[in-house]
């Protein structure tokens, strides 16, 4: 049975350690200019055409082959999640895989400094972890800002997908870093105007 926490990341998950390719002009998704920051894709970024996975849902941040040529073995992220008060340290390392399988292990913590209880050993095809970001296009607006997390602060695309939950309306926010490829360096989801989780990257060990 896997641990509460994967849950919560398991729609964080396509997006980890995601190449920063900084040069080759996608076309611009819908959305304006965030506060401070980029206002589009960066140069040299895939086309919105590359990145959308099924008729009538959104460009997804990034391309699998781009996940895949990112996660080399090593790389390990440590996030904050909460939910409904509750808090969950994790880190995420990618250990190794094939051109079409991603290889990964989730260590749950107590603390952002403590080794994690247990890692658990992950197995996704690298296709998969793109889909998690497929969103309907109706459904999903991307702008873009400039984000302040402990990690840093980071030029961003901002995901928002409206839905609903338990009759309310719900919304859904995805801060990906151009800079530092990975999950969301944020994340806030807010049902009937309430927060009920938030993620936040505290530290990664990519360097480039």
């Amino acid at each position: 049975m896997h641990h509460p926490a994967l849950r919560l990341l398991a729609p964080l998950l396509f997006a980890t350690c995601v190449t920063w390719l900084g040069g080759c002009g996608g076309e611009e998704s819908q959305g304006g200019q965030g506060a401070a920051g980029a206002r589009t894709w960066p140069k040299g970024w895939p086309a919105d055409s590359e990145r959308v996975l099924k008729e009538g849902h959104a460009p997804t941040p990034y391309t699998a082959a781009q996940i895949r040529e990112a996660c080399a073995p090593g790389r390990e992220d440590v996030m904050h999640l909460v939910e409904k008060g509750k808090s969950t340290w994790l880190r995420l390392r990618f250990t190794g895989g094939t051109e079409e399988l991603a290889e990964f292990e989730i260590g749950p913590a107590t603390s952002a400094e403590q080794p994690p209880s247990a890692w658990m050993p992950q197995k996704q095809p690298w296709a998969a972890l793109q889909e998690h970001a497929s969103t309907p296009a109706d459904k999903t607006v991307v702008t873009f800002e400039r984000v302040q997390v402990v990690a840093g602060a980071f030029d961003a695309a901002l995901y928002t997908i409206t839905g609903e939950a338990d009759g309310k309306p719900k919304v859904t926010r995805h801060w990906f870093a151009f800079t530092l490829p990975g999950p969301p360096v944020k994340s806030i989801v807010t049902v009937g105007g309430e927060t009920v989780s938030t993620s936040e990257l505290l530290k990664t060990t990519r360097t480039r």
